[in-house]
């Protein structure tokens, strides 16, 4: 999959990133939503930034993963606007500074956009597998989590354990 989605043109990435960002901003769930994270695209991924571009437009709370340095495999949500200040984190992800009255809980959020590896039929998605997303939501119960795909990531069945979280959705480039 990974080989795949890096073969894509910057160009194709542009578009199919474009296409699931128009469906993404039309949907129920990003229209009601007033908090949001994203994500930023990292190594072919699909990129929301047209997205949250729109939401900050439409003055809704946009926030993005932060690595927490101070514990194992945890990510935290740090507020973005147009004033954030950035560095790269140790994947080479770009990060907003994290400024502590700009973090929100997990549970706080409506609406959660994912990147993704691949996903199955039953809406578990694969991820770079350092397990950050299913640690951030295992115990949440509001945020509805999206996540954003070509079509050909999708795979008949991934294996999942308890642990593992499960999308509510999956938007596709097609």
């Amino acid at each position: 999959m990974l080989i795949k989605r890096n073969q894509l043109s910057s160009d194709q990435q542009t578009l199919l990133s474009a296409l699931i960002c128009k469906k993404l901003v039309s949907s129920s769930h990003f229209i009601n939503a007033k908090t949001i994270a994203f994500y930023m695209p990292f190594k072919g991924e699909i990129s929301p930034l047209e997205a949250m571009g729109v939401a900050l437009q439409q003055k809704k709370k946009c926030y993005l993963p932060v690595i927490d340095t101070n514990s194992e495999r945890t990510i935290i949500f740090a507020e973005v606007d147009g004033n954030s200040t950035w560095h790269t984190n140790k994947f080479g992800i770009l990060e907003p500074e994290v400024i502590n009255d700009q973090v929100i809980d997990p549970n706080d959020l409506d609406l959660v956009i994912m990147p993704l590896l691949a996903f199955d039929k039953g809406n578990y998605r694969l991820g770079f597998g350092g397990g950050y997303y299913d640690k951030a939501f295992e115990n949440a119960t509001h945020p509805y989590l999206l996540g954003l795909a070509y079509e050909w990531q999708m795979v008949e069945s991934l294996p999942h354990e308890s642990h593992d979280i499960q999308l509510g959705q999956v938007l596709l480039s097609n």
